[in-house]
């Protein structure tokens, strides 16, 4: 599914797409948008990012730091969990966000999980945020939420 630049402004919580804009590029956040003509359209691993910023954001992070612990989470690893979770080969996709700098994360550490024993394990390691992204983009592809 295509995604525009509102639709995804909207999810990431902005009140404006010129506030998403000026913020994406001000703070580099990692999406990947591709031109159709004169628009940018977005795929579902922008809408995935989008809702983690929007729950980092609820959590008083401002953009900048939020922006900071997108970029620690592996993007091609969330597009391969997010396809197979559509596709039915697994059962969640769920996200891990270290919010503390002093963790030092493996080389390997992707920040996408997707069984929960694995997330147990990362929870006891670090303090980390864990989101259920599976079930939330879901949820909002279908017109849920």
């Amino acid at each position: 599914m295509i995604w525009t630049t509102q639709q995804i402004s909207r999810e990431a919580g902005f009140p404006t797409i010129g506030k998403f804009l000026n913020e994406s590029s001000r703070n580099e956040i990692p999406f990947a948008p591709k031109r159709y003509g004169v628009e940018n359209r977005y795929g579902v691993t922008d809408l995935a990012l989008a809702i983690v910023l929007r729950k980092l954001r609820s959590l008083g992070l401002p953009v900048a730091r939020a922006a900071d612990l997108l970029r620690r989470l592996d993007r091609q690893a969330l597009e391969v969990a997010l396809q197979e979770f559509d596709d039915g080969r697994i059962e969640a996709v769920l996200i891990c966000v270290p919010l503390n700098e002093l963790d030092l994360l493996e080389e390997s550490w992707t920040g996408v999980f997707t069984s929960r024993a694995a997330v147990a394990a990362a929870i006891l390691e670090s303090d980390v945020v864990v989101m259920d992204l599976g079930v939330i983009v879901s949820a909002v592809i279908g017109g849920e939420i």
